[in-house]
């Protein structure tokens, strides 16, 4: 069994310094993964960024964004950031794509 945890960052008032003690905290206590998802309209942080922003702080616990909701950016924009944190992250990388909430047209 592999176990995450999710980084804070649609808590209002989280901080990059939060974010990245909460990654260090998370790798040092065993945990297999740092995971976070994308809210939409409320006060967070951007997945990729926030990943990128682990990535830098950690070496082993994998990085998942759990959920990015895709049709908000552009194609080729969310495949260059993923690629970037994928390759700053030496592979530790997993994206999950998603559509907003109520919204079907895509499929």
């Amino acid at each position: 069994m592999r176990i995450g945890i999710v980084l804070p960052t649609t808590v209002p008032g989280a901080t990059g310094p939060d974010l990245a003690a909460w990654a260090q905290k998370a790798e040092a206590a065993g945990f297999d993964s740092v995971a976070v998802v994308d809210f939409p309209g409320h006060d967070g942080h951007e997945p990729l960024i926030a990943l990128t922003l682990a990535a830098a702080v950690t070496e082993r616990v994998e990085l998942v964004a759990s959920l990015v909701v895709s049709p908000l950016r552009s194609a080729e924009s969310l495949a260059a950031q993923a690629d970037t944190v994928d390759r700053i992250s030496l592979g530790r990388l997993t994206v999950g794509l998603g559509l907003p909430e109520n919204d079907v047209t895509g499929f």
